[in-house]
């Protein structure tokens, strides 16, 4: 990270953060996420199927009473363009209006208004938007219409009325930080194996009652929720069914735009781990380690390499390259395409006598191929068997 976009203090806020958050699920959690991560000036993908419902406004602050049977990302998209036009700042969290209105002096450059490039625009949408004259091809979804995707209110914030599962996990993959802000357990370990495959940054919310907790998941190189959460066990309670107090979620969905923050700043934030108590006000940090039996973290490749560009021999050599780098039992991920090197890549390198742990298929005819290096190579005759091949 430069040290022009690390935040000091007040008067020395960054310029707008482009990395990208996209944030699954709308309600009590990443509501104030969402709301925080836009004043700071993040680019934001919000994902959320659901409509507003009269339960949702003690605790889902975004949303009003002439919101309810809206969809929740056109409610939180326009709600958090309204905010950033309010406050421009380009790190806003607890900052007035008056810090916000001063001008940016980035380096290397004149200062500049925050977020001016924008503003007209953004303020001629939502004029349109509330006339019910705005018009994108497609995108805005308006009730009585059949369920269309949602899309950008500015450039800042694209919105998706879609659940997101195995087969629109590619609509998070634009953005490098990813929050979980929904409400079941399925749907968590679902994203933190979503997360995993796709290599990017979770960060994991959760909370019911009085309780909440934090976690930040860095594939490859910290635990992922499986680590910490034994599958097919006891079935956890929603907030609907268990209750929640609006302040818990608050804190919570706050603190996940603050790592997120930090994880965009490239800080080291695997493993991290904080646990809320409203009852007592405890808040308690520490760093948990990966499972070592974990089956999801097995999964996880310390490197890729995409041959999807190459052809047969080249294909072989250039993943060959990449797994030299590696150190001994470091696994790489290979994308490949095409039946010349579906068939030889994993008979190479299993000659070779690394192991092939997993060969699967992926969208538009290509193959993910899993190789761990082997601690002690050692040359396999042409056709003897290598142990540890799933293929899937």
């Amino acid at each position: 990270m430069s040290p022009d976009r690390r935040v000091t203090s007040l008067d020395e806020s960054p310029a707008p953060l482009r990395g990208g958050v996209a944030i699954v699920g709308l309600g009590g959690l990443g509501c104030p996420a969402a709301s925080a991560l836009a004043r700071a000036g993040v680019r934001l993908g919000l994902f959320d199927p659901d409509r507003v419902e009269p339960s949702n406004l003690p605790r889902q602050l975004l949303y009003r009473e002439k919101d309810v049977g809206r969809l929740k990302v056109e409610v939180a998209a326009e709600r958090l363009t309204e905010l950033s036009e309010r406050d421009s700042s380009a790190f806003g969290l607890g900052m007035t209006n008056s810090c916000a209105a001063a001008p940016v002096a980035r380096p290397g450059g004149p200062a500049v208004g925050r977020h001016s490039e924008r503003s007209e625009e953004s303020r001629e949408k939502l004029a349109a938007l509330r006339q019910g004259s705005l018009t994108y091809p497609g995108e805005f979804f308006r009730p009585g219409e059949g369920r269309r995707p949602v899309e950008t209110l500015s450039g800042e914030i694209v919105a998706r009325a879609i659940a997101i599962d195995a087969t629109t996990a590619s609509e998070l993959e634009p953005f490098d930080v990813w929050i979980d802000g929904t409400d079941s357990l399925p749907k968590k370990l679902m994203l933190s194996d979503l997360a995993l495959r796709a290599r990017r940054p979770l960060i994991h919310a959760g909370a019911v009652r009085l309780r909440g907790q934090l976690l930040a998941i860095v594939p490859g190189r910290g635990p992922c929720l499986r680590c910490l959460v034994e599958e097919g066990g006891e079935a956890e309670a929603t907030c609907r069914q268990a209750g929640i107090l609006g302040p818990v979620v608050g804190t919570l969905g706050s603190l996940a735009a603050l790592f997120a923050l930090r994880a965009l700043h490239d800080e080291d934030m695997a493993g991290q781990l904080v646990s809320f108590d409203a009852a007592t006000g405890a808040l308690r940090q520490r760093r948990v380690a990966r499972r070592p039996d974990c089956p999801a973290c097995a999964r996880v490749a310390d490197a890729e390499a995409d041959v999807t560009g190459d052809v047969c021999p080249m294909t072989f050599v250039r993943a060959r390259l990449a797994l030299e780098q590696l150190a001994p039992g470091g696994r790489l991920g290979i994308v490949l395409r095409g039946e010349e090197p579906l068939a030889n890549l994993p008979r190479s390198f299993q000659e070779e006598g690394h192991r092939v742990l997993a060969l699967e298929p992926r969208e538009g005819g290509k193959h993910y191929l899993l190789i761990e290096k082997a601690i002690h190579q050692e040359a396999r005759k042409p056709g003897e068997e290598a142990p540890g091949f799933l293929a899937s």
